[in-house]
């Protein structure tokens, strides 16, 4: 009986473009609808192909009506009640085609000779010829998107009033630029036949281009709609879900929703967070990876899927929260920030090397914690927590180098959070060094250092950019600094290659290392930390696979960096140099690196992380 009733409010019909737009008319696109995001490869080639088509059959003497007009898909109106010249509706759903359908006819416009009839109608089509004392300069615009940079941009392609600088990187002006080039290209490729070729475009765009409107009305909820509505477009993201309902909330709070928005979302709509992270299938946007984070931080729950993330932080907004958005809304914003700056290392001085460390690691599971523990407001000094992120960057990389499984890392994530959640001493570093103390099993324990010496010694299988990311720390443990890197030895670290000592290849000449197998299922000690260094002048194939003796000397060539590593490398830790590079060598610099590491990387038995301190 209800969805008897809900189709009797709507009204739908057929319109063509002509249809929609010939009237005095604005479209409002609302704060709780998505930026402009259609593009090139995706929507505007596809649409650019289907006009051309049916430009195609004009020109080839089909007439218009039987010519079989293009479905562009729907598009939602809910009319305002106002005393102006013009009719206002707010577009629930469908922006982006009428802020498309828009753009076009303006470039066609701009395509045709002034005076003609094509282009007074492309005029009526894409203008309000009224008055008004609104004082809104965009008034006499068909369509008004409510971002200020959208807007910006579509006034700047609309009247060529702003700099063309100033929106280089928007997809509104670059859609404008787009069809603006395509429809001079395709009517001047038969010069002769200019004058058809306009009129068929002109044809196409205003009498062959189809949409079905749905207008509301009063007793309709438009954000519901918009929030349920499957759209025949680009999916909605769970930011615009969120958004969306957001605005609906604030709403019926008697709110301001948009000063939320503005306040607390816009930053969130930005460029830099439709950027990928991850890899393979579980490559995400910074948003969606975020607001997944966000929520199992807040509600503990780890095995979420990317499709209900918006209905767990509506139903944690509504029940843990009991639907107070305006707290909620300035909590994810804060929490987005410092994401965001952990992402990129932005003005992280007391946390970098954490920070461009795990970035290394890519313990994605754990972000939830991070974000938890960075927070200043959940309490403990940033002493406290600082130290609790040595102890975690100490459990990754021990765990790293001992080659332990991370599928357990989901369950310490969600662990470590109930253990903070009740905190009431501010003491997030004892809770944090306790709680892996504590753990026994293999796919949790802290290893100590005698397992850690271990990992040094044995073969591993390890990524480049960790190994890297491991002897870079020792490095910089040589030189005395092994928690903190300074900005000049990051310099000195930038560019560095890995290289084995002993090349991959067992028939190399000139090395007398009994024991060490190159190739077949055992790696031996070639892929073992003993047996790796750093670089800043990669060696050619030629020199790489050379005897030690030669090799030794590139190593002290390799002056400009003056890495310690090669000193100690090329000295076997004393002050000689060594004449061979055999397993007893490589076994006793990967001791002496472990003894380095287990200083930079204090265990769970090392005072540092005695309790009381």
């Amino acid at each position: 009986m209800a969805d008897q009733q809900t189709r009797a409010r709507i009204e739908a019909q057929a319109s063509t473009l002509r249809e929609l737009f010939e009237q005095p008319v604005q479209f409002i696109v609302p704060d709780y609808q998505r930026k402009y995001i259609w593009q090139e490869e995706e929507e505007w080639e596809p649409l650019w192909d289907d006009i051309q088509d049916l430009c195609e059959k004009l020109l080839v003497g089909k007439s218009r009506k039987a010519v079989t007009p293009h479905f562009m898909g729907s598009i939602v109106l809910m009319p305002r009640e106002n005393a102006d010249s013009i009719s206002q509706s707010d577009v629930v759903d469908g922006q982006q085609r009428i802020m498309t359908f828009q753009l076009v006819l303006d470039a066609a416009h701009a395509c045709m000779k002034r005076g003609t009839k094509t282009h007074r109608l492309l005029t009526k089509l894409t203008t309000n010829a009224v008055d008004n004392d609104t004082g809104d300069s965009s008034f006499d615009l068909k369509a008004q998107p409510w971002d200020e940079d959208d807007r910006g941009a579509f006034i700047h392609a609309m009247r060529d009033e702003l700099s063309t600088d100033a929106h280089s990187d928007s997809r509104v002006a670059g859609a404008h630029a787009y069809f603006t080039r395509k429809i001079r290209q395709w009517v001047n490729e038969e010069p002769k036949n200019a004058t058809k070729r306009v009129a068929a475009l002109t044809t196409a765009l205003t009498d062959l281009l189809q949409v079905v409107t749905i207008s509301l009305t009063e007793a309709d909820d438009a954000q519901l709609i918009f929030e349920t509505l499957n759209a025949r477009g680009t999916p909605l993201g769970t930011f615009e879900l969120l958004k969306n309902f957001v605005q609906r909330a604030a709403k019926e709070q008697g709110l301001r929703s948009t000063a939320i928005y503005n306040q607390h979302l816009r930053r969130l709509d930005g460029k830099w967070w439709t950027g990928l992270t991850g890899s393979g299938r579980l490559r995400k946007s910074y948003i969606d990876s975020f607001l997944h984070h966000w929520l199992v931080m807040e509600t503990g729950v780890t095995e979420i899927s990317t499709a209900k993330v918006f209905t767990g932080i509506r139903h944690y907004i509504m029940s843990t929260r009991r639907g107070d958005v305006e707290a909620v809304t300035e909590e994810l914003s804060r929490h987005a920030d410092l994401y965001y700056r952990f992402q990129r290392g932005d003005e992280l001085v007391e946390f970098g090397d954490f920070v461009r460390r795990w970035r290394t690691l890519r313990a994605d599971t754990l972000v939830p914690l991070i974000l938890w523990l960075w927070d200043p407001k959940r309490g403990g000094t940033i002493q406290q927590r600082l130290r609790a992120f040595k102890a975690i960057e100490s459990y990754l990389v021990r765990r790293l180098v001992c080659e332990h499984s991370t599928r357990g890392y989901g369950d310490l994530c969600r662990a470590l959070l109930d253990e903070l959640r009740p905190d009431h001493d501010n003491s997030p570093d004892r809770i944090v060094i306790q709680y892996l103390k504590e753990r026994r099993y293999d796919y949790n324990r802290w290893p100590s250092d005698e397992e850690f010496r271990e990992g040094f010694v044995s073969p591993n299988k390890i990524t480049a950019r960790r190994r890297r990311m491991v002897l870079e720390a020792i490095e910089c443990g040589f030189r005395n600094s092994p928690y903190r890197t300074t900005p000049v030895e990051l310099a000195k670290l930038r560019g560095l290659t890995i290289e084995h000592v002993l090349p991959r290849q067992s028939n190399t000449p000139g090395y007398t290392a009994p024991g060490l197998e190159a190739h077949g299922g055992d790696l031996g000690l070639i892929e073992c930390f003993g047996n790796l260094t750093l670089l800043e002048n990669r060696l050619n194939s030629k020199l790489s696979n050379a005897p030690w003796l030669r090799k030794r000397e590139a190593y002290l060539q390799d002056h400009k960096s003056q890495l310690a590593l090669n000193r100690d490398l090329v000295r076997g830790g004393e002050r000689r140099k060594l004449d061979d590079w055999t397993a007893k060598e490589i076994r006793e610099r990967a001791a002496r690196l472990a003894e380095r590491a287990i200083e930079i990387w204090p265990g769970p038995t090392d005072p540092t992380f005695a309790q009381g301190r």
